[in-house]
């Protein structure tokens, strides 16, 4: 049996004893109890485990009448592991935080008195279990698996003490506290940030001159007078002028994979035309490219006129909403003929790029954020590897 690369010991400095060769059945017997009112509605997710609380109205209803809750669903209670059949090969498993009610289509497996939930919830999280579900898992085709309680239960195992699994448990949980402070500081710049492009662009708060005096008054226009659209150079560069790859490229929503070839060289402004995603506050529409790249044709290519910044363009049509502007109905768009029309707030050159470079300084920030944010994912990935087997 492999060893973890990384291993606890007692306060004493002595090694605790030899990870114990198990299986799931030897840690787990399977609760079968419905649920019952006043319960909390649960779920799994293949990204994020077991949810602390009950699912919103909205959510609710898509799954099943709260009426029909009890009879139905399964109870499952703190430090329950519980994992979604149809999904547990894919990551949808996790441990019980709060007392609760899950889908039938759920399995839920009580531990015993030699296993930490917090160690296990850990455990199944890795890609080393995930792999194991799979393989267990039966069906022909990947949307028929299913991880039934028999193959649970048959799955390996290497469990460590059970005070090993607490100091697991609780080294993992202080990094994931950093991980939650790190999202809530990402989360909490691009607030600011939208507060203050709402001022800026509303024009609550103006910009002045070195020697105080005001700028002119903004001009409205439509975005087809401010902007270039450069949709159709989407075309192949003739093979003699081409230069070895890779580079970026962009979709709707920024850089989706690399090729040997590129289309621009220049900064420009990419506004998505795809989808349902317009639709969504924590997407972003408008992004900047930059350097050598190519752009798919899920994104319109546009460039500022001479009396026009790039950067100042992209933020405001980063500010907007899309809700009312997008055509089609199941599947909305930014077409063409639509954003040409998307009217734009022009102030002066000079004012522009003092607006950019404002707004350029909270991109770096949260730039910033973001980058130690997935160090410390990455870092968890890692601990996950080398203390799992």
């Amino acid at each position: 049996m492999s060893e973890p690369r990384i291993r606890f010991s007692r306060k004493d400095g002595i090694p605790y004893p030899e990870l114990h060769h198990a299986t799931m059945g030897d840690y787990y017997i399977e609760r079968d109890e419905h649920g019952s009112e006043g319960l909390p509605m649960l779920t799994v997710s293949i990204h994020s485990g077991v949810s602390d609380g009950q699912l919103d109205e909205e959510e609710l209803g898509k799954r099943v009448k709260r009426s029909a809750v009890p009879t139905m669903y399964k109870k499952a209670i703190a430090g329950d592991l519980v994992f979604n059949m149809m999904r547990a090969w894919q990551g949808a498993v996790g441990c019980v935080k709060t007392t609760g009610m899950v889908s039938p289509a759920y399995i839920v497996a009580v531990p015993k008195e030699d296993i930490d939930p917090s160690y296990m919830n850990y455990y199944v999280q890795t890609k080393i279990i995930i792999d194991r579900f799979n393989r267990l898992s039966y069906g022909a085709l990947d949307f028929r698996k299913r991880l039934y309680w028999d193959s649970f239960i048959a799955t390996e195992v290497n469990i460590p003490d059970i005070e090993e699994q607490q100091k697991i448990a609780d080294f993992l949980s202080s990094v994931d506290e950093v991980i939650a402070a790190s999202e809530a500081e990402v989360q909490n710049l691009e607030t600011q940030k939208k507060a203050v492009m709402k001022k800026i662009f509303s024009q609550e708060v103006r910009f002045k001159r070195e020697d105080g005096t005001d700028f002119p008054e903004w001009e409205e226009k439509c975005l087809d007078e401010v902007v270039e659209f450069l949709d159709g150079m989407r075309k192949p560069i003739e093979t003699g002028n081409r230069v070895a790859g890779p580079y970026p490229y962009y979709g709707a929503s920024g850089i989706t994979d690399y090729v040997e070839d590129y289309i621009f060289d220049e900064d420009l402004i990419l506004l998505s035309e795809d989808g349902a995603n317009i639709l969504d506050r924590n997407y972003r529409v408008c992004f900047m490219a930059r350097g050598k790249y190519w752009v798919n044709n899920h994104a319109h290519v546009l460039r500022a006129n001479n009396d026009c910044v790039n950067e100042y363009v992209c933020e405001y049509l980063e500010s907007l909403d899309y809700s009312r502007m997008n055509s089609g109905s199941a599947q909305p768009k930014l077409n063409q003929q639509t954003c040409r029309r998307i009217p734009v707030k022009k102030p002066c050159l000079e004012e522009q790029r003092l607006i950019a470079d404002f707004l350029f300084n909270f991109d770096e920030a949260i730039a910033a954020a973001k980058k130690e944010l997935e160090l410390w994912k990455e870092l968890k990935k890692g601990l996950l590897q080398q203390m799992f087997v």
